[in-house]
């Protein structure tokens, strides 16, 4: 599946599920099963795990919603496995475009996600989505999920946000979901970065429009995950911690997308 794009719409679907470890001991081995059976599967962008303290968290993306459902019906016994004693299922979130998440619903309803939809002005700077080729699963993911105050104010700002990232090199993509599931609607946003220092030069370009957001009560900043190898992370923290980030170390996992800055 080659998907080529290059500043096009973010419209790939994200599984976010958070496990709580119960058995340590087993639970290595079983993520790493995880990780070997989903390489097989064409639809996958990345998938991968990251972990803070008994908290492991599963970043995996996948071209559409049947990519997704597939992937479902491919972990089904493993799901059943690991949530036998060796790890509870804290909270589960998918993130699609409209038409995609109608495709995932009636399959997943049952498991209680959160169920998010894309605005479109999202981006990504993949060549391609998807390839034979399996790589390292190196980059930085943040995820900042906020409650939206003012729909109107915010809608008026987010395209100075898009266009401030577009000009940004090391950026992979770009972009926000909503979920109409609670009142006020509570806003993620969906962004990643080659390496720490892309994710700095990103807060320092939108920094002045991200603190009006924040401080004309435009949005509510209810939590900040950062996702990405523990070297990077370091480099990240004495920016990040003022707005309360929790840090997950990346543990294992690969990539199939292109992008020039990974061959």
């Amino acid at each position: 599946m080659g998907n080529k794009a290059m500043s096009a719409p973010n419209t790939f679907c994200a599984v976010c599920p958070m496990f709580e470890i119960i058995d340590d001991e087993k639970a290595e081995e079983i993520l790493s099963r995880f990780v070997e059976t989903t390489k097989k599967e064409d639809g996958c962008v990345y998938y991968g795990w990251t972990r803070s303290g008994n908290k492991v968290f599963c970043r995996e993306t996948y071209i559409d919603g049947e990519a997704v459902l597939y992937h479902l019906k491919n972990v089904e016994g493993l799901l059943s496995e690991i949530l036998n004693g060796i790890a509870k299922l804290d909270s589960l979130s998918f993130h699609a475009p409209e038409k995609e998440l109608e495709k995932i619903k009636p399959v997943t309803a049952h498991l209680n996600p959160t169920y998010f939809t894309y605005l479109p002005s999202g981006f990504t700077n993949f060549y391609s989505l998807t390839g034979s080729a399996i790589k390292p699963n190196t980059f930085i993911t943040i995820q900042p999920t906020s409650e939206i105050v003012n729909m109107e104010a915010f809608m008026a700002k987010e395209k100075g946000l898009i266009e401030k990232a577009k000009s940004e090199s090391k950026l992979l993509y770009y972009g926000w979901t909503i979920s109409y599931d609670t009142t006020p609607p509570k806003l993620f946003t969906r962004e990643a970065y080659l390496d720490a220092d892309a994710a700095l030069i990103h807060l320092d370009n939108i920094f002045p429009l991200l603190n009006e957001l924040l401080e004309d009560s435009i949005i509510k900043l209810l939590d900040i995950q950062i996702h990405g190898p523990k070297d990077q992370l370091e480099l990240l923290k004495s920016k990040f911690d003022p707005f309360g980030a929790v840090y997950y170390e990346t543990i294992m996992g690969f990539v199939k997308f292109s992008r020039s800055f990974f061959g």
